[in-house]
């Protein structure tokens, strides 16, 4: 079904945020690591492109796993048993999702060392 207007298409966005909100875990740590980290950084008052760093990586991450939880549902609508080409796929999908959390933690402890430095 089409959505008639943008409000409709914003209201439809915000409950897939909520349904991989309320029945994903990972999705429910993944914010509150961020939320930590984002207050860290405030504390420790990181520079303007420093923010741009971080909320990006912040949001790559976040990214990541609604992808990797799209491409988990759908296989499951695929089928509910054990095939070695959709193991492959999920497998495949979650890497994304590990490559992006890498990504991020370099990131933040390149900014954090790079604070360390300075004060020293």
């Amino acid at each position: 079904m089409k959505n008639k207007n943008i409000l409709q298409s914003f209201n439809c966005a915000f409950q897939g945020l909520k349904h991989i909100f309320y029945t994903h875990k990972h999705f429910k740590w993944q914010i509150l690591i961020g939320l930590l980290v984002l207050i860290f950084c405030f504390l420790i008052k990181i520079s303007y492109l420093e923010w741009i760093f971080i909320i990006l990586s912040i949001i790559f991450v976040l990214f990541s796993e609604v992808l990797n939880t799209i491409i988990e549902e759908i296989s499951n609508i695929i089928t509910q048993e054990y095939h070695s080409k959709i193991k492959i796929i999920k497998d495949m999908s979650g890497s994304l999702v590990l490559i992006s959390v890498i990504f991020s933690v370099i990131i933040f402890f390149m900014i954090i060392i790079n604070k360390i430095l300075f004060f020293l």
